[in-house]
């Protein structure tokens, strides 16, 4: 689908030929320069001046998609907290509340919430963090799943609790839908930028391994329980695992946690109404 919607929306400007033009000058790092070879043979084959093709194709896609699905990883009690209010904005003063009936109330704790004000605050406050795909948080930000909220999981690091963190919860990863309007130009340039990635690589090495794209949002507006439209639950597994220090030949010892995906689907607001 993505390809798709590259090749429709800048259907103006890359034609067959400038994709000749690429396929011969087949650049090496496609994204370090900011795309210039793209933009350079867009200008050179059609005649025109040079122009940022990344920049106008964001905005193309600003006014094409009205939502964009994504994935937020967390922690929670019960899912029927997604399914009756939908996704939250952050509330860093009902963390701290809940930081305090989970961990008692001490000096430390006072001390950790104390070190984590300013910046920090700022920005997982009134927000929700999202990913464009669900793979993000099982490879790359899988701490959403094992902790929950990183402003409380950075308490409970302070703090000596994310043992006791981690054994609270079930570990799950909301598919919602966020409309346009609650996305600004940087992530449409971004996204921009990973699908022209993406379109070039397959084309011109169809053999490399893309990775996971973690692409991220911050949005400031909660998602309506109409527009979560699944929540994937997941169990943990313990996985150890040894090596020989390379300087010392002592043998270490580390232990991981990997989530794999229970079979069962819960019904949302979304699927119910889509369903009828």
């Amino acid at each position: 689908m993505r390809e798709r919607v590259l090749t429709q929306l800048l259907a103006d400007v890359l034609n067959g030929s400038v994709v000749a033009e690429i396929k011969k000058r087949n650049p090496r790092y496609l994204r370090d320069d900011k795309f210039a070879w793209l933009n350079e043979s867009v200008a050179s084959v059609n005649g025109q001046p040079l122009e940022n093709i990344p920049e106008i194709f964001g905005v193309r896609l600003s006014k094409y998609f009205g939502f964009v699905t994504a994935f937020h990883g967390s922690r929670p009690n019960s899912a029927s907290d997604f399914l009756n209010h939908g996704l939250k904005l952050s509330d860093t003063a009902t963390l701290q509340n809940r930081a305090v009936d989970l961990f008692g109330d001490s000096e430390n704790l006072r001390n950790a919430i104390l070190d984590l004000r300013g910046s920090y605050e700022r920005s997982n406050n009134a927000g929700i963090w999202l990913c464009v795909t669900k793979e993000a948080f099982l490879q790359r930000h899988d701490h959403y799943l094992a902790e929950g909220s990183e402003y409380l999981s950075a308490i409970a690091g302070r703090i000596g609790q994310n043992v006791k963190l981690r054994a609270i919860g079930t570990p799950v990863i909301v598919e919602c839908l966020v409309p346009n309007e609650f996305l600004d130009q940087e992530f449409w340039h971004s996204l921009s930028c990973d699908i022209i990635e993406d379109y070039f690589i397959k084309l011109l090495r169809p053999s490399a391994k893309r990775g996971v794209n973690t692409l991220c949002m911050r949005i400031t507006q909660a998602i309506v329980p109409e527009n979560i439209l699944c929540i994937h639950e997941y169990s943990e597994h313990k996985r150890s695992h040894k090596w020989a220090d390379p300087q010392t030949g002592a043998i270490q010892c580390a232990e991981d946690v990997i989530f794999r995906p229970l079979k069962r689907r819960i019904p949302t607001a979304y699927s119910t109404s889509t369903s009828k």
